[in-house]
């Protein structure tokens, strides 16, 4: 017996999920530019995989143990869709009405990052090189990044995603027979 379809469980999920990844994103940038915009702001992803875990096991439990692929791959995917539009949003309203200037201290982290990664290993021209083209790269949410970004969250999500929906998928051994039938009582004379 089916309780939940994957759409409605990808809404739900989604919007769970996407709530978690905000209030992640936000110690991140409490925390400090160093956690927000380095190495550190990968690992909300870890707990946000495991939750995807989760939910695709409980909806296998609502759907009375039994899963296809399709339908975890389904329900998840929408998941992740919701999320990433979850989390496109803060972003813009982070990065434009919350602190503007966020974009140009996550490229100055980054640049000095790469100063202090690139000083005494590379010439010193192509670290000149280098730092230049970051500086004339777009590190704030734009159209255009929040257009990029959006199926780019999707389509990496979904590597996982296929992975979740291989571990989790559990086919009933009794659909295989089809409808049980009872065949008729011979007739008495």
């Amino acid at each position: 017996m089916k309780t939940k379809t994957p759409i409605k469980f990808g809404l739900q999920w989604g919007i769970i999920c996407g709530i978690y990844c905000v209030i992640a994103i936000m110690i991140l940038y409490i925390m400090g530019i160093k956690y927000f915009a380095g190495f550190f702001r990968f690992m909300p992803s870890i707990l946000y995989y495991v939750l995807f875990l989760i939910g695709a096991f409980q909806l296998r439990k609502a759907q009375g143990g039994f899963i296809s692929f399709k339908d975890v791959f389904v329900a998840l995917i929408i998941c992740s869709a919701v999320v990433v539009v979850i989390n496109t949003i803060f972003a813009y309203i982070l990065q434009t009405v919350i602190d503007p200037n966020l974009p140009d201290e996550v490229k100055k982290y980054w640049m000095d990052w790469t100063y202090n990664w690139m000083n005494g290993k590379v010439p010193d021209e192509k670290i000149q090189e280098t730092l230049k083209e970051m500086e004339g790269k777009d590190y704030g949410m734009s159209v255009k990044n929040m257009l990029i970004g959006l199926p780019m969250g999707v389509g990496l999500d979904a590597i996982i995603i296929l992975i979740i929906a291989a571990i989790v998928k559990r086919k009933n051994p009794m659909a295989e027979f089809g409808p049980m039938t009872i065949p008729n009582p011979p007739e008495v004379h």
